[in-house]
Formats: C-alpha cells, sequence, structure tokens
C-alpha cells in the first residue's frame, strides 16, 4: 500500500509518468505491426474509463478524471498481448483488468497487480491466441487473417530445448522477434526505466535487484548448451523479463514503500518468475509471479522499516 505521507497528486503524477513512458513502446509496435496494435490500445482506454464511470455510478460517487490508474493498467495489459489478438479478448481482459482493481475500493487499496492478473486470467481462458504471435512487418490488417502464420515465441523455444539461432542478438535487443506488440524491445525499456529513475518516478531497488535475481539464477541454472553469459543473454531478452523490471515489478502501489523492503521484494520476485518460467505451464512467469509475492508487500514494508522516515 501506499505510504500515508504520500499526497494523491504525487501518485497521479507517478500513474501519469509511467503512461507517458510506454509512448516510445507504441510508436515502436505500430511501425512493426501497423495500426491494429493501436485500435487495440484505444480499446483498452476506453474500457478503462467506462468502467471506472460505472463503477462511480454503482458507489454513487464523482468521476475523477485526475486517476489514470486504470488506463494505465489496461494498457500495460495490452502490451503483453500479441498483435493478432482477438478484440473479444481485450475487452474481457481489460474489463476484468479495472474490476480487479476495484474489488479493493480503489488503487491505493489494491494488493493485486491488475495487469498482471487480468493478464493470468486471459492466458489461463485463451493459451493459443495469447501465447502465439506474427513476424515484425506482417501486414496484419484491422480485422484478423486468420491464414497469417503465428510462431511460438524465443522464450517457449529456450524452455523446449532449442536455440532461437535464426534470430540475431541485436534483433533480441530491438524486440526485432515475435513477441508481444510492446515488452519485447529491451534495449527501449531499459532506457525508459533510466529515465523514470532520473526522474523520480521510481527508485532502482526493486527493479535493479529484480534483475540482478534474474541474471544471478540464469547464470548458475543455465538451460542452454552454450555458454553461460550467452545463455543468460538469450533468456533474459527472450521473455518479457525487462518490461516486467518498469512496469510490474516497479508499479508504485502494490510494490513496497521502504527502500530495504524493496530490495527484498525484488529478489523474490526475480526468482519467483525464472521458477514459474521454468516449472510454469504458462510463458511470461513475472506475470504469475507477481500475483503470488504482492500480497506479501505490506509484511515487507512492516518487517523492514526505514530508519528514517521516508516515502517511497
Amino acid at each position: 500500500m501506499p505510504s500515508k505521507k504520500q499526497s494523491t497528486p504525487f501518485i497521479y503524477k507517478r500513474f501519469s509518468a509511467f503512461l507517458f513512458s510506454v509512448v516510445p513502446l507504441i510508436g515502436i509496435t505500430v511501425y512493426l505491426y501497423g495500426i491494429r496494435p493501436l485500435i487495440l490500445l484505444l480499446i483498452a482506454v476506453v474500457i478503462a474509463v467506462l468502467s471506472d464511470l460505472l463503477v462511480a455510478l454503482m458507489r454513487k460517487r464523482s468521476y475523477n478524471g485526475q486517476d489514470m490508474s486504470s488506463i494505465m493498467f489496461t494498457v500495460i495489459f495490452v502490451l503483453l498481448l500479441p498483435a493478432t489478438v482477438r478484440y473479444s479478448i481485450v475487452l474481457c481482459g481489460s474489463i476484468l483488468t479495472v474490476f480487479i482493481k476495484h474489488a479493493f475500493g480503489d488503487y491505493t487499496g489494491c494488493i493485486l497487480h491488475p495487469s498482471a492478473f487480468g493478464f493470468m486470467a486471459s492466458a489461463i481462458c485463451w493459451p493459443t491466441e495469447i501465447f502465439r504471435y506474427p513476424q515484425p512487418f506482417t501486414n496484419i490488417g484491422l480485422k484478423f487473417d486468420e491464414s497469417i502464420q503465428l510462431f511460438e515465441s524465443a522464450s517457449q523455444t529456450i524452455k523446449a530445448g532449442g536455440i532461437p539461432g535464426n534470430i540475431d542478438k541485436v534483433d533480441f535487443l530491438l524486440g526485432n522477434h515475435p513477441g508481444p506488440i510492446g515488452a519485447s524491445y529491451s534495449l527501449v525499456i531499459l532506457a525508459i526505466l533510466v529515465f523514470l529513475i532520473a526522474c523520480k518516478v521510481t527508485t532502482w531497488h526493486t527493479p535493479f535487484m529484480y534483475l540482478l535475481a534474474i541474471v544471478v539464477f540464469a547464470f548458475c541454472f543455465p538451460r542452454l548448451e552454450i555458454s553461460r553469459l550467452y545463455s543468460v543473454l538469450y533468456e533474459v531478452l527472450s521473455d518479457t523479463l525487462i518490461f516486467g523490471a518498469v512496469y510490474i515489478a516497479a508499479e508504485p502501489v502494490t510494490s513496497p514503500v521502504n527502500p530495504k523492503a524493496k530490495l527484498i521484494y525484488g529478489v523474490l520476485l526475480g526468482l519467483t518468475a525464472m521458477l514459474f518460467g521454468r516449472y510454469g505451464i504458462y510463458q511470461m512467469g513475472v506475470v504469475f509471479a507477481v500475483v503470488v509475492i504482492n500480497p506479501i508487500s505490506p509484511y515487507l514494508d512492516r518487517k523492514f522499516p526505514p530508519k528514517t522516515g521516508g516515502t517511497r
């Protein structure tokens, strides 16, 4: 939960900053896949606003136009999907994403990352559509053409024991391979993380320890029969782990407040994400891991209080 010393306008500012930071990712995905991903995102935004209006009406409260959290959560949800996903899945997943937030009262009381929960539910319901992706620069069109060839992600290839040798390392960094519409652009996402930290929108504690735990785990337990360093490189860049560092691990409401708690939270989340990725049925272990680790965030804050007063 947010610190009591955090003002509501400050939290609104953070959500706005996170929302602004996805603009480069949206630009890249439109370049790679055309206008359809933008339509998917617009659907999610409309659903977020309408859902907030409906909840405000049901609770007989005024609609808070400053609260951008529902928009942010639904945008993150869509960025985890393939460009070919059906509109109905975006509709259902976006509604679930917003309503799980309101199930806890409002965003300040939410103990589960709404985007992760919405994606997890969608993945369980429609796994064959959620985890298959078109090649970049495929002409998808507004109405999905079933003749378009879909591929498994590089992370699934690694999980099956193969090496995604047809993908250049530079393409891994740039996201030029089949994957989610906004979560594969590792180099750009890392730059966004540096920008958010420099602007004091987030701190380094949780993302750094989360990524460090992932790298150490991948180095100690390599899955590929190549050098350990290349095995780590392939494993970290082939999944949505770096995206998870910015938009899931460092999310300002469901993550801990206190610095020591953030460090431990990051380690736990990184290790749990790797275990889900290795032994779970589904890909994107970070999405499932955060649903498991989120509820202990308040406990970590109580267990590791700051020596002096502080905020996130």
